[in-house]
């Protein structure tokens, strides 16, 4: 089953995943594979929302263990 996707409302203060340009998109998913301590500082410069951020980021730490599981196997 798959739930309708419903955007979070960010604060006025904080960009939301659309306000960001593509390569700040890239930049924060590709910190998001290096866990909290590398993406929550790529969060604050980028001004991004922390609950989208935080969401983002959880969606792809399953990936992140998975791709260093298998760097580890090789």
């Amino acid at each position: 089953m798959c739930a309708d996707y419903i955007p979070p409302i960010h604060s006025s203060s904080r960009r939301g995943w659309e306000d960001l340009r593509t390569l700040e998109r890239d930049y924060f998913l590709l910190a998001a594979f290096g866990g909290p301590s590398e993406w929550q500082p790529v969060m604050e410069n980028l001004g991004l929302d922390r609950v989208e951020a935080a969401r983002i980021a959880n969606a792809m730490s399953p990936l992140a263990v998975k791709s260093q599981e298998v760097a580890h196997s090789i």
